[in-house]
């Protein structure tokens, strides 16, 4: 079992409380989102590490920017996320359960990770969840949209499924932000949670966009279809590129 410092714990409890002070203040979540999130905060913090809340609470913040880009047009097309771009509960345990998972994992069975590959797969988390969420957010601001299973048809924006070289392009610089800011504040704040080799940071934004891909094919096949709602498309994306990303980086292993 992790053992925290009393220093440790106070970060934990810091930062657990400016995620729920930011979240309040800027509406990015509605009480029970709120609630949620500082759970998966506490996981994370308390099993992972302190440093890991940052890239949440950094995910959580750009996020919001992204939602809130534009959102009287989002509004006007019928697209926009809640009333405000606000999320529930639901949205941050589809999103937030699989890094929490990582961070359990990594605090109460470190073997299951090559050294310093766990902040590398929490990073693929993370960066699954945003490159969704900004695809989704800038994407659907554009004028052409096809289906990602059959590129030649066009669909209205915020179909699910729909794919558009604006979102990709935000998915790509949004997998790409957090395995870099990710990887600046781990190596800064805790040197030990990541192997240093930076090359080790094309896992993170390969894997992250290729969660985006995943969740928009699961959204064009098995959402659009109804088979399985929005929230278990984003679960199933992210923790399918996550243990993508924990295999690979076990065959890189020295």
């Amino acid at each position: 079992m992790v053992e925290l410092g009393l220093e440790s714990l106070l970060a934990v409890g810091a930062v657990c409380a400016a995620i729920a002070a930011v979240s309040y203040r800027k509406q990015l979540l509605d009480h029970t989102g709120i609630a949620a999130a500082v759970a998966v905060g506490v996981i994370i913090g308390v099993l992972g590490h302190p440093a890991w809340l940052a890239v949440l609470l950094f995910y959580m913040v750009s996020s919001f920017v992204a939602t809130r880009y534009r959102f009287e047009r989002k509004l006007e097309m019928g697209v926009a996320e809640g009333k405000r771009g606000e999320r529930t509960w639901r949205n941050v345990v589809a999103n937030g359960s699989p890094p929490a998972a990582v961070a359990a994992l990594a605090g109460l069975l470190p073997s299951a990770f090559p050294p310093g590959a766990a902040g590398y797969v929490f990073l693929t988390a993370i960066a699954v969840a945003a490159s969704d969420t900004m695809a989704s957010e800038v994407g659907v601001l554009s004028k052409r949209v096809v289906l990602i299973t059959r590129p030649h048809t066009r669909v209205t924006p915020g179909t699910d499924g729909g794919v558009s070289p604006l979102g990709q392009a935000a998915a790509l610089f949004a997998a790409a932000y957090v395995a870099v800011t990710g990887y600046v504040a781990f190596l800064w704040i805790a040197p030990g949670t990541l192997a240093p080799e930076a090359w080790y940071l094309i896992v993170p934004v390969a894997f992250g966009f290729l969660g985006c891909q995943i969740d928009s094919i699961m959204g064009a096949t098995l959402e659009l279809g109804g088979r399985i709602t929005k929230g278990w498309v984003n679960f199933l994306s992210i923790t399918a590129s996550s243990a993508l990303a924990w295999a690979l980086l076990f065959v890189l292993a020295p």
